[in-house]
């Protein structure tokens, strides 16, 4: 996972556990070979901040129900799901023997103004790509309240 690629806000995973990205350096030397020459990134996990090297560092698939948490709402019964101006639509496809679906993408687009068009369309497999794409609009996306 490339620690340029990440923002501040981004979810990921360091040793299974869901962290939030606060900062990323880019390599210096150090004397810590660990950390040497390395981009490294800042994470925080509800309780503690900690530095890891980008290599430690893993994306985490986005999913529907990642969606959910983000407060996306699904349109209808098609698989699109939509939150102020962007839009996001989950297309299966069919691949190997039997036309088995195996192969899942997310594709996100924003809508322009004044009507419901939605236009450049691109892949977002990772959440943080979502956060990201999201960004765009000038908001950052944030976990809805929980009711527990």
């Amino acid at each position: 996972m490339e620690a340029k690629k990440l923002h501040y806000g981004n979810y990921v995973r360091y040793n299974g556990t869901i962290m939030m990205v606060i900062d990323t350096s880019s390599p210096t030397p150090m004397k810590d070979e660990r950390y040497s020459d390395k981009w490294l990134v800042g994470l925080f996990d509800g309780g503690g901040l900690l530095t890891v090297p980008e290599e430690d560092v893993k994306p985490i698939v986005l999913t529907e129900d990642w969606l959910d948490k983000f407060d996306f709402v699904r349109q209808g019964k098609r698989d699109m799901w939509v939150k102020d101006k962007v839009c996001v639509v989950k297309k299966e496809y069919p691949m190997g023997p039997g036309n088995v679906i195996t192969g899942v993408a997310f594709y996100i687009g924003y809508k322009d103004m004044g009507n419901s068009v939605y236009h450049t369309q691109f892949a977002v497999g990772h959440l943080h790509l979502l956060q990201n794409g999201y960004a765009l609009t000038g908001n950052e996306l944030r976990l809805k309240e929980s009711n527990e």
